[in-house]
Protein backbone atom coordinates (compact mmCIF):
# COMPACT_ATOMS: atom_id res chain seq x y z
CA UNK A 1 0.00 0.00 0.00
CA UNK A 2 1.38 3.39 -0.98
CA UNK A 3 1.78 6.36 1.31
CA UNK A 4 -1.05 8.29 -0.35
CA UNK A 5 -3.43 5.35 -0.06
CA UNK A 6 -2.65 4.99 3.65
CA UNK A 7 -3.23 8.70 4.17
CA UNK A 8 -6.54 8.61 2.31
CA UNK A 9 -7.76 5.67 4.43
CA UNK A 10 -6.70 7.44 7.63
CA UNK A 11 -8.57 10.60 6.60
CA UNK A 12 -11.69 8.59 5.78
CA UNK A 13 -11.58 6.84 9.17
CA UNK A 14 -11.03 10.19 10.87
CA UNK A 15 -14.06 11.67 9.10
CA UNK A 16 -16.21 8.76 10.29
CA UNK A 17 -14.98 9.24 13.85
CA UNK A 18 -15.82 12.94 13.72
CA UNK A 19 -19.36 12.25 12.54
CA UNK A 20 -19.73 9.58 15.22
CA UNK A 21 -18.56 12.02 17.88
CA UNK A 22 -21.27 14.46 16.83
CA UNK A 23 -23.94 12.17 18.21
CA UNK A 24 -22.26 11.10 21.44
CA UNK A 25 -22.13 12.73 24.85
CA UNK A 26 -19.08 14.90 25.45
CA UNK A 27 -19.18 14.98 29.26
CA UNK A 28 -21.74 14.70 32.01
CA UNK A 29 -22.26 15.58 35.64
CA UNK A 30 -23.50 12.66 37.71
CA UNK A 31 -25.31 13.04 41.02
CA UNK A 32 -26.99 10.84 43.58
CA UNK A 33 -29.41 8.31 42.34
CA UNK A 34 -32.20 9.40 44.66
CA UNK A 35 -35.47 10.39 42.99
CA UNK A 36 -35.71 14.02 42.01
CA UNK A 37 -31.98 14.57 41.80
CA UNK A 38 -29.52 13.88 39.03
CA UNK A 39 -27.14 15.65 36.74
CA UNK A 40 -26.85 16.80 33.17
CA UNK A 41 -24.87 15.91 30.08
CA UNK A 42 -23.42 17.94 27.23
CA UNK A 43 -23.59 16.82 23.62
CA UNK A 44 -22.35 18.78 20.62
CA UNK A 45 -25.93 19.92 20.02
CA UNK A 46 -27.68 20.27 23.36
CA UNK A 47 -27.66 20.03 27.14
CA UNK A 48 -29.69 17.18 28.59
CA UNK A 49 -30.81 17.48 32.21
CA UNK A 50 -31.45 14.39 34.30
CA UNK A 51 -33.44 15.99 37.09
CA UNK A 52 -37.16 16.27 37.65
CA UNK A 53 -36.84 19.97 38.47
CA UNK A 54 -34.90 20.70 35.30
CA UNK A 55 -36.53 22.06 32.14
CA UNK A 56 -38.30 19.41 30.14
CA UNK A 57 -36.38 18.13 27.15
CA UNK A 58 -32.86 18.94 25.99
CA UNK A 59 -31.83 22.55 25.69
CA UNK A 60 -30.29 23.43 22.30
CA UNK A 61 -26.61 24.27 22.43
CA UNK A 62 -25.16 23.56 18.96
CA UNK A 63 -21.98 25.63 19.23
CA UNK A 64 -19.79 22.54 18.92
CA UNK A 65 -21.96 20.50 16.57
CA UNK A 66 -21.67 22.85 13.60
CA UNK A 67 -17.89 22.98 13.89
CA UNK A 68 -17.65 19.19 13.98
CA UNK A 69 -19.84 18.80 10.90
CA UNK A 70 -17.62 21.21 8.98
CA UNK A 71 -14.53 19.30 10.12
CA UNK A 72 -16.04 15.96 9.04
CA UNK A 73 -16.91 17.29 5.59
CA UNK A 74 -13.39 18.68 5.14
CA UNK A 75 -11.84 15.37 6.19
CA UNK A 76 -14.08 13.39 3.83
CA UNK A 77 -13.21 15.73 0.96
CA UNK A 78 -9.50 15.43 1.73
CA UNK A 79 -9.77 11.63 1.66
CA UNK A 80 -11.02 11.73 -1.95
CA UNK A 81 -8.37 14.03 -3.41
CA UNK A 82 -4.94 12.31 -3.13
CA UNK A 83 -5.42 10.43 -6.41
CA UNK A 84 -6.97 13.31 -8.35
CA UNK A 85 -5.21 16.04 -10.31
CA UNK A 86 -2.22 17.83 -8.79
CA UNK A 87 -4.18 21.04 -8.15
CA UNK A 88 -7.06 19.20 -6.48
CA UNK A 89 -4.61 17.19 -4.39
CA UNK A 90 -3.14 20.45 -3.04
CA UNK A 91 -6.64 21.65 -2.10
CA UNK A 92 -7.24 18.33 -0.35
CA UNK A 93 -4.07 18.70 1.72
CA UNK A 94 -5.21 22.13 2.87
CA UNK A 95 -8.66 20.72 3.70
CA UNK A 96 -7.08 17.94 5.77
CA UNK A 97 -5.05 20.46 7.75
CA UNK A 98 -8.16 22.58 8.35
CA UNK A 99 -10.14 19.51 9.45
CA UNK A 100 -7.64 18.50 12.09
CA UNK A 101 -7.45 22.11 13.27
CA UNK A 102 -11.22 22.38 13.71
CA UNK A 103 -11.53 19.02 15.48
CA UNK A 104 -8.58 19.76 17.75
CA UNK A 105 -9.94 23.20 18.62
CA UNK A 106 -13.37 21.76 19.42
CA UNK A 107 -11.95 19.02 21.64
CA UNK A 108 -9.78 21.57 23.41
CA UNK A 109 -12.78 23.85 23.96
CA UNK A 110 -14.77 21.01 25.50
CA UNK A 111 -11.87 20.02 27.77
CA UNK A 112 -11.25 23.58 28.95
CA UNK A 113 -14.96 24.02 29.62
CA UNK A 114 -15.05 20.94 31.81
CA UNK A 115 -11.88 21.96 33.64
CA UNK A 116 -13.18 25.51 34.09
CA UNK A 117 -16.48 24.33 35.54
CA UNK A 118 -15.36 21.48 37.73
CA UNK A 119 -11.59 21.61 37.88
CA UNK A 120 -9.37 22.80 40.69
CA UNK A 121 -11.34 20.99 43.39
CA UNK A 122 -14.42 23.10 42.78
CA UNK A 123 -16.93 20.28 42.77
CA UNK A 124 -20.58 21.38 43.02
CA UNK A 125 -21.09 19.00 45.90
CA UNK A 126 -19.32 15.98 47.32
CA UNK A 127 -22.20 13.93 46.02
CA UNK A 128 -21.63 15.01 42.40
CA UNK A 129 -18.75 14.24 40.06
CA UNK A 130 -18.12 14.82 36.38
CA UNK A 131 -17.26 12.15 33.80
CA UNK A 132 -15.77 12.49 30.34
CA UNK A 133 -18.23 11.11 27.81
CA UNK A 134 -17.60 8.82 24.85
CA UNK A 135 -17.95 11.74 22.45
CA UNK A 136 -14.86 13.53 23.75
CA UNK A 137 -12.76 10.35 23.63
CA UNK A 138 -13.98 9.79 20.07
CA UNK A 139 -12.94 13.30 19.07
CA UNK A 140 -9.50 12.86 20.64
CA UNK A 141 -9.05 9.63 18.68
CA UNK A 142 -10.24 11.39 15.53
CA UNK A 143 -7.60 14.10 16.06
CA UNK A 144 -4.82 11.51 16.21
CA UNK A 145 -6.07 9.63 13.14
CA UNK A 146 -6.54 12.83 11.14
CA UNK A 147 -3.06 14.00 12.11
CA UNK A 148 -1.56 10.76 10.77
CA UNK A 149 -3.59 10.99 7.57
CA UNK A 150 -2.70 14.65 7.05
CA UNK A 151 1.01 13.92 7.37
CA UNK A 152 0.80 10.97 4.99
CA UNK A 153 -0.91 12.87 2.17
CA UNK A 154 1.51 15.80 2.34
CA UNK A 155 3.98 15.66 -0.55
CA UNK A 156 6.94 17.01 1.40
CA UNK A 157 9.65 16.59 0.40
CA UNK A 158 8.47 16.04 -3.18
CA UNK A 159 9.30 12.57 -4.44
CA UNK A 160 9.78 11.39 -8.00
CA UNK A 161 7.21 8.81 -9.11
CA UNK A 162 8.40 5.23 -9.14
CA UNK A 163 8.91 3.71 -12.58
CA UNK A 164 6.15 1.22 -13.28
CA UNK A 165 8.21 -0.84 -15.75
CA UNK A 166 10.13 -0.64 -19.01
CA UNK A 167 8.85 1.93 -21.46
CA UNK A 168 8.56 0.65 -25.02
CA UNK A 169 8.25 3.12 -27.86
CA UNK A 170 6.83 1.83 -31.14
CA UNK A 171 6.80 3.74 -34.40
CA UNK A 172 3.72 3.67 -36.56
CA UNK A 173 3.80 1.74 -39.81
CA UNK A 174 5.13 3.91 -42.65
CA UNK A 175 2.54 3.03 -45.28
CA UNK A 176 2.67 6.39 -47.08
CA UNK A 177 6.27 6.11 -48.30
CA UNK A 178 6.57 4.87 -51.92
CA UNK A 179 8.73 1.78 -52.48
CA UNK A 180 11.40 3.76 -54.40
CA UNK A 181 11.70 6.63 -51.95
CA UNK A 182 10.33 10.11 -51.90
CA UNK A 183 11.27 12.47 -54.78
CA UNK A 184 13.14 15.56 -53.66
CA UNK A 185 12.06 18.75 -55.47
CA UNK A 186 14.76 20.67 -57.35
CA UNK A 187 17.93 18.63 -57.48
CA UNK A 188 16.15 15.34 -58.07
CA UNK A 189 14.27 16.79 -61.05
CA UNK A 190 17.46 17.92 -62.89
CA UNK A 191 19.57 14.89 -62.13
CA UNK A 192 17.98 12.49 -64.68
CA UNK A 193 18.35 15.00 -67.58
CA UNK A 194 22.07 15.51 -66.92
CA UNK A 195 22.63 11.79 -66.78
CA UNK A 196 20.75 11.24 -70.03
CA UNK A 197 22.76 13.96 -71.77
CA UNK A 198 26.02 12.39 -70.67
CA UNK A 199 24.97 8.97 -71.87
CA UNK A 200 23.84 10.42 -75.23
CA UNK A 201 27.20 12.10 -75.92
CA UNK A 202 29.15 8.99 -75.12
CA UNK A 203 27.01 6.72 -77.30
CA UNK A 204 27.07 9.19 -80.26
CA UNK A 205 30.85 9.54 -80.29
CA UNK A 206 31.37 5.82 -80.16
CA UNK A 207 29.00 5.16 -83.01
CA UNK A 208 30.68 7.81 -85.18
CA UNK A 209 34.06 6.29 -84.65
CA UNK A 210 32.77 2.83 -85.38
CA UNK A 211 31.00 3.84 -88.55
CA UNK A 212 33.92 5.87 -89.87
CA UNK A 213 36.36 3.13 -89.12
CA UNK A 214 34.23 0.47 -90.69
CA UNK A 215 33.40 2.45 -93.81
CA UNK A 216 36.92 3.64 -94.44
CA UNK A 217 38.36 0.22 -93.88
CA UNK A 218 35.83 -1.50 -96.08
CA UNK A 219 36.17 1.06 -98.85
CA UNK A 220 39.92 0.97 -98.80
CA UNK A 221 40.06 -2.77 -98.67
CA UNK A 222 37.54 -3.20 -101.47
CA UNK A 223 39.12 -0.72 -103.82
CA UNK A 224 42.58 -2.04 -103.23
CA UNK A 225 41.57 -5.59 -103.61
CA UNK A 226 39.64 -4.92 -106.80
CA UNK A 227 42.48 -3.04 -108.47
CA UNK A 228 45.17 -5.53 -107.62
CA UNK A 229 43.54 -8.90 -107.95
CA UNK A 230 40.91 -8.55 -110.64
CA UNK A 231 42.25 -8.87 -114.22
CA UNK A 232 41.15 -6.56 -116.98
CA UNK A 233 38.27 -7.97 -118.95
CA UNK A 234 38.18 -7.59 -122.73
CA UNK A 235 34.75 -6.71 -123.95
CA UNK A 236 35.35 -8.78 -127.08
CA UNK A 237 35.25 -11.90 -124.97
CA UNK A 238 38.90 -12.55 -124.13
CA UNK A 239 41.32 -11.49 -121.60
CA UNK A 240 44.29 -9.29 -122.14
CA UNK A 241 47.34 -8.79 -120.01
CA UNK A 242 47.62 -5.69 -117.87
CA UNK A 243 48.94 -2.68 -119.56
CA UNK A 244 52.01 -0.89 -118.10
Amino acid sequence: MTRKASGAIALAVGALLVFAGCGLELYRLEGPSTPGSGGFGFTPWSVEFKSERAPSGPQPSPQWGYALVVAGVLAAFAALTPFRSARLAIVGRVAAALAIGVVGATAWAVATTVIGLFGGGREPSPKYHWVIGAGLWTLITACVVLLVGTLLVQDWPPRAPRPEGPVVYQLDADDDTPPFGIPVPGAAATAPSDTAAGLGDASGAGSTRDSSGDSSGDFAGDSTGDSTTRPAVDRTGGTSPDRG
